[in-house]
């Protein structure tokens, strides 16, 4: 990836979209993660720092105070305005289902309020929502169906997640916004790679030797991957391809 020219490109896209649309400002989430930094960034560059607006939407007893403040400091210099929402009282009043959640429906619940409120600030203000999701994160279907995969774009959709800490490095983000592990705070002691099984690296390797360069299981394993890390990247790609798909349609 030359990084200097993705830069470009990626904003340049941004503004193209945002001109064909109509629309001048944008809204997203932020956690103070490196991938919603970043998105942020881009935002703010292509489109003006008063046209993005951020919220920042933790969970209490869950995010931590660091996040919080991570997203605050990479809002504030970059001039971005934000709100902030502490969802646990919405998340409460599911409680009063009636029937046993299960640890992914609460998860899920989580994810999809945050995306019920970042719409309903879009449909208040007139703007678009930025996803913040990565190539890595789309490919294994590794996001909340109309929860943080409710998005009106993705201005980092087509980069892996190894290209969205060079990019975040060449924008020069926060130091602890590069270190942070990865984490969608969705419960206490969740990390991206103890869900997915894998570290990013290898998991990006996989990926990239699948779908770049058009290699078979078996070249992928030769190049050094265990056939069951191999397998297992497979069988999420599969088992969550409903979320990269139209809801299918039972013709009468």
């Amino acid at each position: 990836m030359e990084i200097k020219k993705t830069n470009t490109n990626l904003i340049r896209g941004i503004r193209a979209f945002f001109h064909s649309s109509g629309k001048k400002r944008a809204v997203l989430g932020l956690s103070g993660g490196v991938d919603s930094s970043l998105v942020c960034s881009l935002l703010a560059q292509a489109l003006g720092p008063k046209n993005v607006t951020g919220l920042i939407l933790p969970l209490g007893g869950t995010s931590t105070a660091a996040s919080v403040k991570d997203a605050q400091l990479v809002a504030t210099n970059l001039g971005v305005k934000t709100y902030k929402k502490d969802l646990s009282a919405m998340v409460k009043a599911f409680s009063a289902t009636g029937w046993n959640q299960s640890k992914t429906a609460n998860s899920n619940t989580i994810a999809r309020i945050r995306a019920i409120l970042l719409y309903n600030y879009a449909n208040s203000s007139d703007c678009l929502v930025a996803g913040t999701g990565n190539r890595t994160e789309l490919t294994l279907g590794y996001f909340t169906k109309y929860g943080d995969g409710a998005v009106d774009f993705l201005p980092i959709g087509g980069l892996w997640k190894k290209q969205v800490y060079e990019l975040a490095s060449y924008r020069t983000l926060p130091l602890q916004v590069l270190a942070k592990t990865p984490s969608a705070e969705l419960w206490k002691g969740q990390t991206d790679e103890k869900e997915l099984g894998l570290p990013y690296s290898a998991i990006d390797d996989i990926l990239g030797k699948l779908f770049d360069k058009g290699l078979n299981v078996a070249q992928i394993v030769k190049s050094g991957h265990s056939k069951a890390n191999v397998g297992k990247i497979l069988v999420r790609i599969r088992e969550n391809a409903h979320k990269t798909t139209i809801p299918l349609i039972i013709n009468p």
